[in-house]
């Protein structure tokens, strides 16, 4: 990984090849692409039904009534919720624990690029910042967020937005406005950026419903640890099931899941969002750049951190 300034002056490179303990590899993949390797794994008679939203649900007699948007009632024995950080079923239970912004309005989108992008690159300005990320058949995952004090919506494209970034950005930008035929725009994901009230994986009441990924954690970008903790949680999970696992059991499993992963967890939301601002705030920018030429790159500091245990 490298890191540079705005204009593209170099701060620090890190070699991360080694970085965990085991010698894995960091993978750039596309979410459809996840998408359909996880498809490709389930069982035949797994049934997947889309177009309906959960409306309520309930706990009677050792399973959980759901009501579906569609007024279909259906009963379980476990309720997952993986429905990320405007989380549902979160919401209906506890209220208050809505969302925090991050004060980061934020732009993702994978493109062809115009040129090789060997390293990941992080370009850090005074309020903005660029990360651009080498994918496989000469993709590039495109990301850029733009500091903010309050909420606010996008008043320019992209390209004006880090028009004035050097480096990498230009061809980049050159590329995006050549696109003129409309069915090869790209299209940008814009979002403001927040991060959960609090960990939670289970609600008050519930002994039968379990939060996970975002539901139960969702972190700032520092650490790049979204995704990696909820397929953490779907690891820990599949390993505290066993062939004589029974409905019974799955309060108890849940209380030995939340018992686990609550430590980790809260630890690496902490390290995501301690320093997030400070990143992209115009009043440290001289510092920042110091201390990272000086220390390191912070996000492979924690990056190490993670990987020093098991899930």
């Amino acid at each position: 990984m490298q890191f540079t300034d705005d204009q593209g002056e170099f701060l620090v490179q890190e070699n991360i090849e080694h970085i965990h303990p085991e010698g894995a590899q960091f993978y750039s993949l596309c979410r459809d692409e996840l998408i359909k390797q996880m498809l490709s794994s389930l069982l035949q008679d797994t049934q997947i039904q889309t177009g309906v939203t959960l409306k309520r649900f309930s706990e009677e007699n050792d399973q959980v009534k759901v009501v579906f948007s569609n007024e279909q009632v259906k009963y379980y024995d476990w309720v997952i919720g993986c429905d990320g950080v405007h989380s549902s079923l979160r919401r209906q239970i506890h209220p208050n624990e809505t969302p925090e912004f991050l004060g980061l309005l934020v732009w993702r989108a994978v493109i062809d690029a115009p040129q090789d992008v060997a390293l990941p690159t992080y370009m850090l300005g005074s309020d903005h910042a660029v990360l651009l990320y080498p994918m496989p058949e000469g993709k590039t995952y495109l990301y850029g967020h733009v500091f903010q004090s309050v909420k606010s919506p996008p008043t320019q494209s992209f390209s004006n937005e880090f028009s004035s970034f050097r480096g990498l950005v230009p061809p980049i930008l050159c590329h995006l406005n050549q696109q003129d035929d409309p069915s090869k725009n790209i299209k940008f994901y814009i979002h403001h950026m927040g991060k959960s009230h609090s960990v939670r994986f289970k609600l008050e009441g519930f002994k039968r419903v379990l939060l996970v990924g975002d539901a139960a954690h969702a972190f700032g970008p520092a650490l790049q640890n979204g995704a990696a903790q909820a397929f953490e949680d779907a690891y820990v999970l599949q390993e505290l099931l066993h062939p004589l696992f029974t409905k019974q059991q799955i309060p108890s499993l849940i209380d030995a899941f939340e018992k686990r992963r609550t430590p980790r967890v809260q630890q690496i939301f902490t390290l995501s969002n301690a320093k997030l601002q400070a990143l992209s705030d115009p009043k440290q920018v001289q510092g920042r750049n110091e201390a990272i030429r000086k220390t390191g790159a912070p996000n492979v500091h924690g990056f190490k951190l993670i990987m020093q245990e098991n899930p």
